[in-house]
Order: C-alpha cells, then sequence, then structure tokens
C-alpha cells in the first residue's frame, strides 16, 4: 500500500486535456517516474499495466528513473519520449501525456 508521500496518477489528475494530459508527479517521493509514466499510460488506456508493452521498448527504465531520481533533486529540466502511441514528458512536477495523434 502507498504511503502518504507517494502519489499515484489516475485520471482525476487530467488538468488540460486540450493540450494533453497533465498529471501532477514529484521527484522526491517514493514512485518513481517509470512506475508514474506506466500507471498513467494504463489509467489513460483503461487497463492493466501489465497489459502494455514493455517501457524498455522506448527508453531505458534505469535511465529514467538515474535522471530523475526519487528523494533528491534532478538536475534534469524534462525529458521527452514516445510510448504507447502518446509523447510523454516527464518533468520534477508532472508527467504530460499526449496523443501523438493530436495537433
Amino acid at each position: 500500500m502507498a504511503n502518504s508521500d507517494t502519489h499515484i496518477p489516475s485520471t482525476e489528475d487530467h488538468l488540460d486535456e486540450t493540450d494533453g494530459h497533465r498529471i501532477r508527479w514529484a521527484n522526491g517521493t517514493q514512485s518513481t517516474p517509470v512506475s508514474a509514466v506506466v500507471r498513467a499510460v494504463a489509467d489513460l488506456n483503461e487497463c492493466d499495466p501489465l497489459e502494455l508493452p514493455p517501457l524498455i521498448d522506448s527508453i531505458d527504465p534505469d535511465v529514467l528513473n538515474q535522471l530523475f531520481p526519487s528523494e533528491t533533486a534532478s538536475s534534469v529540466d524534462r525529458l521527452v519520449f514516445s510510448y504507447c502511441g502518446y509523447e510523454v514528458t516527464v518533468g520534477q512536477t508532472e508527467i504530460r501525456l499526449r496523443s501523438q495523434g493530436e495537433a
């Protein structure tokens, strides 16, 4: 079970669907960027995270977690990659998912 410092993304966190889906996420919590991205994509696709293709097909999960280490600030402002038909932007305070079919 998640403790109070862990934020699990949900559809309730989508802030602006006209500019993609933004999920609040904070580096420095116990949630890793890898788990936050996978959960957010699964949530948008209304599926179990295990039904998604491996994240490593898009980006090395170890590198993603190293760039945004939990419990410390990152020197990286943001990272953009494609996963499951979304342009994924991971930042210090949010993850943005934009359908690659959106203009």
